[in-house]
């Protein structure tokens, strides 16, 4: 039985080639690990975020469930209601409307999100969250007489401006929360006083007067003869 040179075919070098069937199974390696996901923490300094520690999926869950007080949880789903609700009464009516049953579900998950939220101390003491509940509680109140006509006829535009005036309130709270809550191990953002947060406020600032102003003029127009 004879053996190959150590010389491959059509090689010069003198070198054995490595067999390209080999080259490409190295490709194909499948990894057991659950893959990393990756945050960013704008906790460092002033400006600027910096990668995070990469978090596994697994932990992402087990933090979930080490998070979330009862209350919490209840909180939380009141809270993903009154988002849910809130973006179908947008799309589908372009206001929220206490005459609507989307809107009356809107209005009715925030306000039990905002006495739910008073009785949550995060850190421990009263923090800008339970000011924006308290809030949005006392603009549901004016929306409420503005809609009984006691604005004589600026009644319309204080009850929608009102209404729209809690939409904010309620993505602010809603992006702050998300952002420093997850995930657990390693939130997005760390702190609620982050710099990052100054830029995302102005943005949904901007987004309101677009839509209020929107609505003003639909209101201007049905009332013009």
């Amino acid at each position: 039985m004879s053996f190959p040179s150590s010389t491959a075919v059509g090689s010069t070098s003198g070198q054995l080639d490595t067999p390209k069937t080999s080259r490409n199974l190295s490709l194909l390696r499948i990894p057991t690990s659950p893959k990393p996901v990756y945050t960013f923490s704008c906790c460092e300094g002033e400006t600027g975020c910096a990668l995070a520690t990469p978090v596994s999926m697994g932990s992402w869950f087990k933090g979930i469930e080490m998070n979330l007080t009862p209350l919490g949880i209840v909180h939380t789903i009141l809270s993903l209601t009154a988002v849910a609700s809130m973006l179908t009464a947008l799309l589908r009516d372009r206001q929220i409307s206490p005459s609507s049953r989307i809107g009356r579900i809107y209005i009715w998950s925030l306000i039990a999100t905002c006495a739910t939220g008073l009785l949550i101390f995060r850190h421990g003491t009263v923090g800008p969250p339970h000011v924006l509940g308290v809030l949005t509680l006392v603009v549901f109140g004016v929306a409420a007489i503005a809609g009984r006509h006691l604005f004589g006829r600026y009644s319309a535009y204080i009850k929608t401006i009102s209404y729209s005036a809690t939409v904010l309130f309620l993505m602010i709270s809603t992006v702050t929360e998300t952002f420093t809550r997850i995930p657990p191990s390693a939130p997005i953002v760390a702190r609620p006083d982050a710099p990052v947060f100054r830029l995302i406020y102005l943005a949904l600032l901007a987004l309101f007067l677009v839509g209020v102003t929107s609505q003003v003029r639909r209101l201007r127009a049905a009332s013009s003869p």
